[in-house]
């Protein structure tokens, strides 16, 4: 994938999420409404893009959305053998002022810390850290190695560690991944349990031997069952359906172009 088709496809996959309707049905009932012409349709607009946010913005909705994909493993509390650990990048800063953990996005921080815990479980596993970044220069820090470098501070050892920094999606982790692990030899798959259902499939689509690992940050469990309160709409359950929602299409889009 050339990097302006990886572009053009976030750009598609962005239209595509939930939000993107909903305001352009506001915006659209708005621009009719002060132009003052068909005030019906205006009002139309305007009444369903803002019950749509509503429903989308109810922390049951997300739960709906993402509980299924969320808990489609469990925790993997007692490992098998395993010759490799995978991490799959979430993302970071390319900012040298920060601190090293800092630089991680929360997914990628919260996938290390159970790729490493993982990894301490292995006598003699190699971990593999994956995740590029468009127009990646040998400067440029990507999400492998801002995890190489938080692995290596929490003890695990450099000569351990493999950098899979050139690949800008789960496939083409997938396919990196494949090129350097052997079919018989056992993998731990470590990644986000929203995203996992989809990487697990890609992964063993290319003929990877992969055991599931999920990490953090879940957030199911805690949408809609605790303080009344937590059960009003809100930006964090709209966040976690957009989540929810990138995953479903990302995994009908893998069925359906093979």
């Amino acid at each position: 994938m050339s990097l302006d088709t990886f572009q053009w496809a976030k750009v598609v996959a962005s239209l595509a999420m939930p939000v993107s309707p909903v305001l352009l049905l506001l915006i659209c009932g708005t621009v009719l409404l002060w132009w003052g012409r068909a005030r019906r349709w205006a009002l139309a607009m305007i009444t369903t893009g803002t019950a749509l946010l509503l429903l989308f913005s109810l922390p049951g909705t997300a739960r709906w959305l993402g509980g299924p994909l969320e808990h489609a493993y469990p925790p993997l509390t007692t490992p098998p053998p395993a010759s490799w650990v995978v991490v799959l990048g979430g993302g970071a800063l390319d900012d040298p002022a920060l601190p090293p953990p800092s630089r991680l996005r929360a997914h990628s921080l919260a996938r290390l810390a159970e790729g490493v815990r993982q990894f301490q479980l292995q006598p003699s596993a190699k971990l593999i850290v994956s995740g590029g970044a468009p127009d990646t220069t040998p400067d440029t820090v990507t999400s492998a190695d801002a995890m190489a470098v938080v692995a290596t501070a929490w003890g695990v050892p450099e000569e351990a560690i493999w950098r899979s920094r050139d690949a800008l999606n789960t496939e083409q982790e997938a396919r990196a991944v494949a090129r350097w692990v052997p079919p018989e030899e056992r993998v731990i798959l470590v990644t986000s349990a929203l995203h996992m259902p989809r990487a697990l499939a890609q992964f063993r689509q290319h003929g990877i031997n992969a055991v599931p690992a999920p990490a953090g940050p879940y957030w199911t469990p805690g949408l809609g069952r605790a303080h009344w309160g937590d059960r009003l709409p809100g930006a964090e359950p709209l966040y976690v359906l957009e989540l929810s929602w990138w995953e479903r299409l990302g995994a009908w889009w893998q069925r359906h172009s093979g």
